[in-house]
């Protein structure tokens, strides 16, 4: 058996022990061996955290391998990685399958390996693949840290909502504390609690809503950054979670026409909704936020640069001492303050607007 070194993508090192590789994770010890794969005997993982919601909406037979496949290589990026794979002549990191041949980590870069070795004069060398076998008695939790650790807390990162649907799924299938996820993947149990609740809501409501009106699923996901904004926003704390809350933000996010045009926009829309004129416009049948913030007498809400002003008035006024210190000894952080003054005289010229604030000593 070829000993085999070099570490999983943004995981646990393989470490050595009489030679062998193994895995670690949560503290155990997993040993894995590596084997030129035969091709034929791996099985695409049709429960694949990549594939959940492509599947979801699926009525009748399961996909089938091949189907699989052609989902698989149609990801954002599996074309280029497909390029590198085909020009190098192979892999860079080998895939990681079950004794069974299931594969649990490296799925598109199987798929790819499936599609070489399905052309037309394919080379003899797509007919293995490099992987690492790990033992059915690992459990389906260990392979969860595995994926995660790859992908959640790993440099070959899913997207967001792919990330916050793998979370989930640690914490509700597998039944892993937020402590548990935290010493696994490096998250803090705020950022747990984001991903857990906001993948709820785009499974429970924001999908099957979208789905309905007859939206792809690539689609639906767009709107994952929206929801996770608002489960990040304090401001939504004391009503965030009740029904009907919950159900008029999602109707607003995925109104048509769209009521908002980006996620960022979620971070607005709190001012708006205490606002009743605002409120009435931007739940009219062609309102929108832009429209809505004109009713608003508040530019900090309305306006970008207002509300940097407040931002930097805020960063002012709560100076400490170590930043006094090194305003009065550095020249460059004295031209910054300068440069400030200097912008804020010259915008009151322009707007007319008489600086009547106290007087320096």
């Amino acid at each position: 058996m070829a000993k085999v070194q070099g570490t999983l993508a943004g995981a646990a090192p393989l470490v050595g022990e009489g030679g062998l590789p193994a895995l670690n994770l949560e503290k155990h010890r997993i040993p894995v061996r590596y084997e030129e794969r035969p091709l034929k005997s791996i099985r695409l993982d049709p429960a694949n955290p990549r594939l959940q919601h492509l599947l979801a909406g699926r009525t009748g037979k399961a996909a089938t391998p091949t189907e699989l496949r052609e989902i698989l290589l149609q990801l954002d990026g599996v074309g280029s990685l497909q390029k590198s794979i085909r020009e190098n002549g192979g892999l860079q990191e080998p895939i990681y399958v079950l004794e069974d041949g299931l594969v649990v980590e490296g799925n598109c870069r199987a798929a790819i390996y499936l599609k070489l070795a399905d052309s037309k004069n394919a080379a003899a060398n797509w007919s293995k693949i490099p992987a690492y076998v790990i033992p059915m008695s690992a459990g389906p939790r260990a392979i969860a840290v595995l994926q995660g650790i790859c992908h959640v807390a790993g440099k070959t990162r899913w997207d967001a909502f792919e990330q916050a649907a793998h979370v989930y799924h640690m914490h509700h299938t597998h039944k892993m504390s937020d402590a548990d996820i935290q010493n696994a993947l490096g998250m803090t149990a705020r950022e747990i609690q984001v991903a857990v609740h906001a993948y709820s809501m785009m499974a429970d409501l924001v999908i099957p809503t979208l789905r309905n009106r007859g939206a792809s699923p690539s689609e639906s996901v767009h709107k994952y950054s929206y929801v996770a904004e608002y489960h990040k926003r304090k401001e939504f704390a004391a009503s965030r979670g009740k029904k009907e809350n919950d159900k008029l933000f999602v109707d607003i996010i995925t109104a048509d026409p769209p009521k908002l045009s980006k996620g960022q926009q979620v971070r607005q829309l709190h001012a708006v909704l205490q606002h009743p004129g605002a409120k009435r416009v931007l739940l009219a049948k062609k309102g929108n936020l832009e429209e809505a913030l004109k009713e608003l007498d508040d530019p900090v809400v309305s306006s970008k640069a207002f509300k940097q002003v407040e931002k930097t008035t805020r960063a002012l006024k709560g100076l400490r001492q170590d930043d006094i210190d090194q305003l009065q000894t550095s020249a460059k952080a004295q031209a910054l303050l300068v440069r400030l003054h200097e912008a804020v005289l010259d915008a009151a010229r322009f707007a007319r607007v008489a600086l009547t604030g106290r007087k320096r000593a």
